[in-house]
């Protein structure tokens, strides 16, 4: 990350550090479904559907932020939220029901 700022070359660059090196780490995610198929008739059937997304709740964070921008022309490299994690990358669990009719 490069910002030409002329009085202050100094905050214009993360030291030696290569291209992306803030990324975050790799992510595994097991999602499963629970289907039911129940007969009423010989003609009509209902399936429950039940479906897991992330289902063991694993938080993977977000990367953390970088340095400060006051407005495009000004770095601050010791800003108030610097270097914080303030977000995930994937939504936490998501369950979701369902009903569904044969006939």
């Amino acid at each position: 990350m490069t910002r030409d700022i002329p009085g202050r070359q100094d905050l214009c660059h993360f030291g030696n550090l290569g291209y992306n090196v803030l990324a975050s780490d790799g992510q595994t995610s097991l999602d499963f479904g629970f289907f039911k198929n129940i007969p009423i008739s010989e003609r009509f059937k209902v399936q429950f559907r039940s479906e897991f997304f992330n289902s063991l709740n694993t938080p993977y964070f977000g990367a953390p932020s970088g340095l400060s921008y006051s407005s495009t022309n000004t770095l601050v490299p010791d800003g108030s939220r610097v270097g914080e994690i303030r977000s995930t990358r994937t939504p936490m669990r998501i369950i979701q029901f369902g009903l569904k009719l044969f006939f």
